[in-house]
C-alpha cells in the first residue's frame, strides 16, 4: 500500500505541486474542506490514482459509477497530466517503483476506505 511509504514532504509535495493545494474542480483552496480521494474508485490509492477535491465534491465523485465518462475529455486530460507529474516524481522513490510497473489488472474488489477521513491541513500537522 502506498500510504505507508508517502513521508509528509511527499504528500505535501502532491497537494502543493502537483494539485496546487486547491480543488481541482473549484478551484477551492480551503486546505480545511479539501480531501484527497481516488480518481478510480475501483482501483488502489497512488499519487497517479488520485484527485484533490473539496469534501462536497469527492463525496459526488465517490458516486460516479465511472469517473471517465462522467467528466468532459479536456478535464480528463488534465487529470491525467497531473498523474503523470505525480508517477515522473514519485518514480525517483526506490520504494515506490515497483508500484509504477503494476498492471491494472490489479483491481480491487472492495471499495471502502475512499476518503481520507483527515482534511488535508491538518495532514500536513502530524
Amino acid at each position: 500500500m502506498f500510504i505507508f511509504y508517502l513521508q509528509q514532504e511527499d504528500l505535501q509535495y502532491l497537494v502543493e505541486n502537483i494539485w496546487a493545494a486547491q480543488s481541482v474542480l473549484s478551484v477551492c483552496d480551503d486546505l480545511y474542506d479539501l480531501v484527497m480521494v481516488r480518481w478510480d474508485k475501483y482501483y488502489e490509492w497512488s499519487p497517479w490514482n488520485c484527485i484533490l477535491l473539496t469534501k462536497d465534491e469527492a463525496a459526488a465523485h465517490l458516486k460516479l459509477g465511472n469517473a471517465e465518462q462522467a467528466y468532459g475529455i479536456v478535464f480528463i486530460r488534465k487529470i491525467k497530466h497531473r498523474h503523470t507529474l505525480a508517477k515522473n516524481y514519485f518514480s525517483q522513490i526506490p520504494e515506490m517503483a515497483p508500484f509504477l510497473h503494476q498492471e491494472k489488472s490489479n483491481q480491487m474488489s472492495a471499495v471502502n476506505d475512499l476518503v481520507i477521513s483527515k482534511p488535508i491541513a491538518t495532514a500536513f500537522q502530524a
